[in-house]
């Protein structure tokens, strides 16, 4: 008589239970990284809510100076291009030539400069999309003169 074991009462677990095991333990690691990529997601947004207040503060004090808002012709990611030219504000951001921005930030034409301004961050699209990589739907914020910070266009609701 052939004994693997040296008590002969030890139980072992079977292959099916393993597999059972193995099968749970994926969907909730499949459901895990799914929630992990939007927490990374909404922790990146942080970058364009910060730098748009700082437009706004830019904005303000333009508008003290010379009772109108400035025009910001473009600045950060365009794509896979760093666009980092000076502007009217001064506004100015670490890391925009190393292309580590996620957004892109621009004037938008609407509202007329004499009366308010529109600032648009806008990320880019599928494999150009570092806050939500792969989505092809934009993460676009706004603020305006009244400091209205509006997600005008929500990935999460394009992008599972």
């Amino acid at each position: 008589m052939a004994c693997f074991s040296k008590h002969k009462n030890e139980e072992a677990f079977s292959l099916v239970e393993l597999m059972v095991v193995v099968a749970i333990v994926s969907v909730l690691a499949a459901v895990a990284t799914t929630r992990f990529d939007r927490f990374q997601a909404k922790a990146r947004q942080s970058e364009a809510k910060s730098s748009l207040a700082q437009i706004f503060a830019l904005q303000q004090s333009y508008y003290a100076d010379k009772e109108i808002y400035a025009a910001l012709p473009g600045y950060g990611m365009n794509g896979a291009v760093a666009v980092c030219p000076a502007n009217d504000l001064g506004f100015r951001l670490t890391g925009c030539a190393s292309g580590k921005m996620r957004y892109y930030y621009v004037t938008n034409p609407i509202v007329p400069l004499s009366t308010g301004f529109q600032i648009d961050g806008r990320s880019g699209t599928g494999n150009l999309n570092k806050v939500l990589p792969g989505c092809a739907a934009p993460d676009v914020w706004s603020i305006n003169e009244d400091k209205e910070l509006i997600h005008t266009t929500n990935p999460f609701d394009f992008c599972s």
